[in-house]
């Protein structure tokens, strides 16, 4: 017991305090405001009810743009793959995402280069709706070169979704955990040339 104790006590004494939590909060209302997104919590009418299933949902996410995308009974696919692709996966990547565009399905992607962008570009230039899942704050939109693509697909009543605070700069692990909600939101998950080794 006073092992377990001692190794308890310092995540104790390192927790913020509720001063500091509710800083933090107004922080982040204060930065969704400044960037004209919704605050999505669980339990709120417009959380998808697909992130209740998963292991880990998220306690709340940042959306620019339409939050009717994310409704029940909306048919999403993800488009997915390779970001250094060959000539073919790039056709292809255009052609699915035309195709799901012009068939009524929302796109769903990670918005990285190759693949993510080639899809979703393809949608938006058929007027399609496009979900971009970000791994990182909407601030930081992760590669710097998507956030065009991005501005046009919310023009075109598509949406930016993230579930990291703003300020969080891409890291390594949180594209997996972008990954799911990819998966999660999708009732298809279409990938489009990966290496073995690929996030994908």
């Amino acid at each position: 017991p006073q092992r377990a104790g001692a190794e308890a006590e310092p995540r104790v004494m390192h927790l913020p305090s509720a001063k500091q939590m509710e800083d933090l909060a107004l922080e982040q209302l204060a930065a969704s405001a400044r960037c004209g997104s919704h605050v999505v919590v669980s339990g709120d009418a417009a959380y998808p009810e697909e992130f209740e299933q998963l292991e880990a949902p998220p306690p709340l996410f940042h959306l620019l743009g339409n939050l009717e995308l994310l409704a029940a009974g909306r048919s999403r696919i993800a488009v997915i793959g390779a970001r250094g692709c060959t000539s073919y996966g790039r056709a292809q990547a255009q052609r699915f995402g035309t195709g799901f565009a012009f068939g009524g399905e929302i796109v769903v992607s990670g918005a990285a280069r190759g693949i993510d962008q080639l899809a979703m570009g393809a949608a938006v230039q058929s007027q399609g709706a496009v979900i971009a899942v970000v791994g990182s704050g909407l601030d930081n939109p992760y590669p710097k070169d998507s956030w065009p693509l991005m501005e046009r697909l919310l023009d075109c009543g598509g949406a930016v979704l993230s579930e990291f605070p703003f300020g969080m700069i891409p890291k390594p692990g949180n594209f997996p955990r972008r990954n799911r909600l990819i998966a999660a939101l999708s009732r298809a998950v279409l990938v489009i040339q990966a290496t073995r080794k690929s996030g994908t």
